[in-house]
Order: C-alpha cells, then sequence, then structure tokens
C-alpha cells in the first residue's frame, strides 16, 4: 500500500523501503513500484542496522506506517517521533498511543494506499504543519515514552495498587 501510495504522489516524491527481508521480497516491491509507475522514485533496502535507524530518520521528512498487523504499539512510529519525524500510520493496534490523528501525524483505514497518498501529500504540502508534528511528536515521546517515565508510571500503579490492597485489608482482634 506504500508502494501504491507513492504512485499516487506527485514525482517529486521519492519513497524508502527498509526492511525488505530478502532478494526475493525486493524484487516483489521491485515489481509493485513498476505496476505503480514509481520505480525511479523507490528505494528497496534490507534490514537497517541499529545504529543505522537514527541516520534514516533525519533523512526522512514523513514515516509512512501502512503496517496490516495488529501491532501492540509499532516501535519504528516511536523511532520517527523521537527524530522528529511525522506519520501517516494505519489503523491498526497500538498506533494510535503515539501517531495522534491531526497531532503528530495522521491515522488512516488500512489498505488505503489514497489515504496513505492524501496525507502524505498533506504534510508535505505544509511545512509549517510537517515541522509542528514533528515538533509535538518529540514532546509525546518526552512525556510518555522515556525509560524515566515509564518507571515514574510504572511506580505509581505500585503504589495504588498497594494502597489499595492495605485499605481493603482489616485486622481482627
Amino acid at each position: 500500500f506504500f508502494v501504491e501510495a507513492l504512485g499516487l504522489l506527485p514525482d517529486s516524491v521519492r519513497g524508502r523501503v527498509v526492511g525488505a527481508a530478502s532478494e526475493d521480497d525486493k524484487a516483489t516491491v521491485r515489481n509493485w513500484a513498476e505496476e505503480h509507475g514509481c520505480a525511479d522514485r523507490l528505494s528497496v533496502e534490507g534490514w537497517a542496522d541499529r545504529d543505522e535507524i537514527p541516520s534514516i530518520l533525519d533523512r526522512t521528512s514523513v514515516l509512512v506506517f501502512p503496517s496490516l498487523c495488529v501491532e501492540t504499539l509499532g516501535i519504528v512510529g516511536l523511532e520517527a517521533l523521537s527524530r522528529g519525524v511525522p506519520a501517516v500510520a494505519s489503523d491498526v493496534g497500538g498506533v494510535r498511543e503515539w501517531c495522534l490523528d491531526g497531532e503528530t501525524g495522521f491515522v488512516v483505514p488500512p489498505k488505503d494506499a489514497a489515504a496513505i497518498a492524501d496525507r502524505t501529500r498533506h504534510l508535505l504540502a505544509d511545512d509549517g504543519r510537517l515541522r509542528a508534528f514533528g515538533r509535538r511528536g518529540l514532546g509525546k515521546i518526552r512525556e510518555r515514552f522515556t525509560p524515566e517515565g515509564h518507571v515514574d508510571r510504572l511506580q505509581g500503579i505500585y503504589e495504588r495498587a498497594c494502597s489499595k490492597e492495605l485499605s481493603s485489608t482489616s485486622v481482627h482482634g
């Protein structure tokens, strides 16, 4: 659906698929690109090393996350937001935990290449919005997805659970 969406976008928009697992996968993606008239604008690559991801994201304007799987969260979305990159993401699983529609990106129906293209075009056409979404994404990461924040929330849950247990326990003499 990403490749189909790329075919619907202006010729100035380039796409990059990172994570094609095998040469057969890469060939399949390239064939789709041929079918959708965007083969000359699409780079298809294998898995990236952890160290490469920040550099890749720093050269990315919009992360397109067209997942069909019910993602628990979709860690690549968090990685993108942590670099100030807004997303256009399929509405699956926990995506709405980080892709806040109209704030850190746009949420689209799964399997909808036209919606992916429309929302991507909308972001790319408005540099101010693109930057604002990126800033909000960084804020969301700092607010909800740092290790310190996670520990603080977990500690709060434990404290509430312990206080409920203590208040419901009675002592009889």
